[in-house]
């Protein structure tokens, strides 16, 4: 496929650029140590964005080279419809590693950005992943089912229902929409979330808001990082289309051959976004190393003490 993103913008706002075999641009971020004998860390994030000065400033102190990837859709990476999260490594990775000389590494990943850190440690190996971070997680399907555990996400269209815009993924991104306090189209201003998917958002609001109120308190130049990230209404429908952020075919932790103290797993007790027992989970099947957050919710868990969850990934 061709794309219309424009990489000479991207170079201007100080980032960098891959094109994919398939003719996508992703778009990524080199930050921290220059020392050659740095390590790496690549972020399973959301998008390479500006980050808190004390975040930039443990880079250097940890001496770690950090590079941040805009998943597809976000910053100025190009969409990539119906994509499998487990191929993830192999078209949009691949050719950043082979670009910047990265051998082995370390990954990490927040929230939705877990799922890709599963991803890049199954797919690589322990031979070039070094160790493996995973902070507010959640594995999507066939395994909660398997587990018994909630999903972790509202049953959403997939994305054949997302390219053909119906009624359902309007009302869709109506809801999200109002969750994010971002604007709708006009003409669909008058509908309702689908029951289930407004009934999800309801029972979280209370939470995320008690969640947001104690971060804004007592962390709020992490908040500042999570705000910055405000993720766009169409990007959103295609990142969580259901055979894409759920359904993951071909990927399970299974899989990943890394553990003890090669995995580090920070969850929030009352995460209302990510069940905690997707965390507790992860941390007892790896054997992680592991720590428990609670009163600051999912965001909390997100980003509070960033720099000692780097210490512990890079250790």
């Amino acid at each position: 496929m061709t794309d219309t993103l424009d990489p000479a913008a991207i170079t201007a706002k100080g980032c960098r650029w891959v094109r994919t075999g398939d003719g996508r641009i992703v778009e990524y971020s080199v930050t921290g140590s220059t020392r050659p004998d740095a390590r790496t860390v690549v972020a399973g994030y959301f998008a390479a964005t500006r980050e808190p000065a004390s975040w930039t400033g443990a880079y250097d102190s940890l001496n770690v080279r950090m590079i941040n990837v805009s998943l597809p859709g976000l910053g100025m990476s190009s969409l990539h419809p119906g994509r499998r999260v487990a191929e993830w490594p192999g078209t949009d990775l691949d050719p950043i590693l082979e670009a910047e000389g990265v051998a082995d590494f370390h990954v990490y990943g927040v929230s939705y950005g877990t799922i890709h850190a599963m991803a890049v440690a199954q797919h690589y190996g322990p031979g070039r992943v070094r160790t493996m971070g995973l902070r507010v997680p959640y594995f999507g399907l066939p395994l909660s089912e398997e587990l018994g555990l909630p999903e972790g996400q509202p049953r959403l269209p997939v994305t054949e229902e997302v390219e053909r815009n119906t009624l359902e993924v309007r009302r869709c991104r109506v809801g999200f929409g109002r969750a994010m306090g971002l604007p709708v189209d006009e003409g669909d201003e008058d509908l309702e979330p689908p029951e289930a998917f407004a009934a999800q958002l309801e029972a979280m609001a209370e939470p995320a808001a008690r969640s947001y109120a104690a971060m804004s308190r007592d962390y709020p130049e992490e908040l500042k990082t999570f705000e910055r990230n405000t993720i766009p209404l169409d990007a959103m429908m295609y990142m969580m289309a259901r055979d894409v952020a759920l359904d993951l075919p071909g990927l399970d932790p299974r899989n990943v051959a890394l553990s003890g103290d090669r995995v580090v797993v920070w969850y929030a007790a009352d995460d209302e976004d990510c069940p905690p027992s997707h965390g507790k989970w992860l941390a007892e099947h790896f054997g992680a190393r592991t720590r428990v957050f609670d009163g600051y919710g999912h965001i909390g868990g997100a980003f509070i003490d960033h720099a000692g969850f780097l210490r512990e990934l890079t250790r």
